[in-house]
């Protein structure tokens, strides 16, 4: 990362591009896509002591109030550990939620650098996802849809005596099926999935989609290099291209690619969509000079969502259905903060948190469903890097009412909260599929 704490593109390209056996905690500093490891979050930073509250009392030094607080929800807390947590510095993170409150990520096993664990947690139980055979066992996490279908990849298959690559997998409970990669392209990993099963990821240094277990390369038709991170029900894909060798957020209709342009700088990257068709993610700036980067939304054209005041830039991760955004604010010491907007207001939510999130630093948000419910990663008390499930406050009340939500077909579904153990009190178990009809109608 840059002196000044600037969120630079080697930081928002793919959630996470495992392809050559990566350490997960360590940043890609600087490059563009290839099949080298790129991490957009999740890596060990040296964490500024600056706590919440002295953060805002300099914002009111300098006069500056931190943006949306006044009017924002504020948050219930549970942290997610690895499974068997039992070393200190084990770590683990977390990368989607469905609205069934069911989280995907992955946690460090065993000792420090014995490798990571693809995990779903209900509540607070963690369950460790099954290794593809011929892998190293090392595994991630980074997408789940409303049946509970969670991607990511498998480490450590050996493609030459001397070079092992990353696997694109989907798991249907703790039973893991390998995606095929294209012919020619070494490596892969599926990043996200909707709710019919279609999956976006990457393949060597090609965005790709999977029907089933089969890919259509979506880089094929243009031959730039590029990366899918998004999918809505529709089948729209975002992600990146290179036409030109230069990064560009595209969204793909089928597998016609339309470039979403910049803010002003010469590169951008789109990392999600919602249903509506809005996208969002990061982009430069300044036409020549440093390319730090600021969160967008893009409903047809490219908006600046801006970050919080006294950062150097930010990203948006996701963007639910509702319109809520999460991401991440840098600010100029090098700390990032977790972000959320509503419209183009961004507030950080470590000044959002209830009781249950003193001592906390939430350094990424990088999931949010449609209940409001908020995943990423971040700093405990005890300064281990864990991930959390943020849940709005109100939904935990004794007389909080059923959430009110539209299914993929666009029917109304009701989902309680339960904030004992983040689960939902329906009585139908973590299999039931919103999709089948089955929800009370109104």
């Amino acid at each position: 990362m840059p002196c000044d704490g600037a969120i630079t593109f080697s930081d928002l390209t793919g959630k996470l591009d495992m392809l050559g056996g990566a350490c997960p905690h360590k940043r890609r500093r600087e490059g563009t896509l290839s099949s080298a490891n790129r991490y957009i979050g999740g890596e060990t930073m040296s964490r500024i002591k600056l706590s919440r509250l002295a953060v805002r009392a300099a914002f009111c030094l300098l006069g500056v109030g931190v943006t949306g607080a006044a009017n924002a929800t504020t948050y219930t807390l549970t942290e997610l550990n690895p499974v068997g947590v039992s070393v200190a510095s084990n770590i683990s993170f977390a990368y989607g939620v469905n609205n069934a409150g069911k989280v995907a990520g992955h946690g460090t096993i065993g000792t420090p650098g014995s490798g990571y664990e693809a995990t779903t947690w209900k509540g607070t139980t963690p369950t460790a996802l099954g290794t593809l055979p011929g892998g190293s066992g090392a595994n991630f996490a980074f997408g789940i849809n409303e049946t509970g279908q969670v991607v990511g990849g498998s480490n450590g298959f050996q493609v030459s005596p001397y070079v092992t690559s990353s696997q694109a997998t989907i798991w249907y409970g703790t039973t893991p099926t390998a995606l095929a990669t294209p012919p020619g392209l070494i490596g892969s990993q599926a990043i996200g999935i909707n709710n019919i099963g279609q999956i976006v990821g990457v393949a060597g240094t090609h965005a790709i989609i999977w029907n089933g277990t089969t890919p259509t390369d979506l880089s094929a038709p243009n031959g730039n290099a590029g990366a899918a991170f998004g999918i809505n029900k529709f089948g729209q894909v975002v992600g990146e291209s290179y036409p030109n060798g230069i990064q560009r957020a595209t969204i793909w209709n089928g597998t016609t690619p339309t470039d979403l342009s910049t803010l002003g700088g010469q590169t951008s990257t789109a990392l999600g969509i919602n249903n509506a068709g809005q996208v969002v993610g990061g982009s430069s700036i300044n036409p020549t000079g440093p390319q730090n980067n600021y969160a967008f939304i893009w409903n047809g054209t490219m908006t600046a969502l801006g970050s919080l005041p006294g950062t150097a830039g930010s990203a948006a991760y996701a963007i639910n259905n509702t319109g809520q955004v999460v991401g991440t604010s840098s600010f100029f010491v090098g700390e990032r903060h977790a972000t959320v907007w509503n419209g183009t207001i961004p507030t950080d939510l470590n000044t959002l948190l209830d009781s249950s999130g003193v001592g906390w630093l939430l350094v990424d948000a990088f999931a949010i469903n449609d209940v409001g419910q908020i995943v990423g990663w971040g700093f405990n008390p005890h300064g281990q890097q864990h991930a959390y499930l943020l849940t709005p406050s109100h939904l935990c009340l004794p007389q909080a009412k059923p959430v009110r939500i539209l299914d993929d077909d666009g029917h109304p579904a009701f989902i309680r909260v339960d904030c004992e153990d983040h689960d939902r009190d329906d009585g139908r178990g973590d299999d039931h599929d919103p999709r089948r009809g089955d929800d009370q109608r109104r």
